[in-house]
């Protein structure tokens, strides 16, 4: 059964500054790591002004449900307005929540890039990285340097579409 540690009174934390943690810790009765932190958090006080606060089931659920498909973590600041957003990001790390990548809303559509940036939306989709469907597609770098490319390579990408079971359909538009 562990102990309960006992508080810091002001004279050991005047005393832990003053002197080398291994002779505070020796005098004091306390582990030199303890002696350490305590120095660390004396000289190095928080100044963000946030406490540490717990998550309650509520705010985890929200943070479940929201984040993954929030355009940006700041769109959650009303809803978990008792955490920073470091807090919400490194909370969702923690719980290990990751954002749906829904592509560049901004970016404009222009020839074969469409057909590539929905490859690479489905691949990150389903947690592919670009280098690792380029081996199972046997398409050298072709998805992940292609944002750089101008050329179509229309093979590697009805591979692509054929492993993520899609269909490729020419539409002629003849007026």
């Amino acid at each position: 059964m562990a102990a309960t540690a006992k508080r810091w009174t002001p004279i050991e934390d005047a005393f832990v500054l003053e002197v080398h943690p291994k002779v505070a810790a020796a005098k004091l009765g306390r582990s030199y790591h303890a002696v350490k932190q305590r120095r660390f958090n004396l000289r190095h006080p928080r100044t963000n002004g946030a406490p540490r606060v717990r998550w309650t089931p509520a705010e985890i659920k929200i943070l479940r449900d929201e984040y993954p498909i929030a355009q940006k973590a700041v769109d959650l600041v009303p809803m978990l307005q008792r955490f920073t957003i470091e807090q919400i990001k490194s909370k969702a790390r923690y719980c290990k929540i990751k954002r749906i990548f829904l592509g560049d809303v901004n970016a404009k559509v222009e020839g074969h890039g469409e057909l590539v940036d929905q490859i690479r939306i489905r691949a990150k989709q389903d947690g592919i990285p670009f280098y690792r469907l380029d081996e199972i597609l046997d398409t050298g770098t072709y998805f992940k340097y292609n944002s750089k490319r101008q050329k179509a390579n229309l093979r590697a990408v009805a591979r692509a579409v054929e492993f993520f079971g899609g269909t490729l359909v020419i539409d002629w538009r003849d007026r």
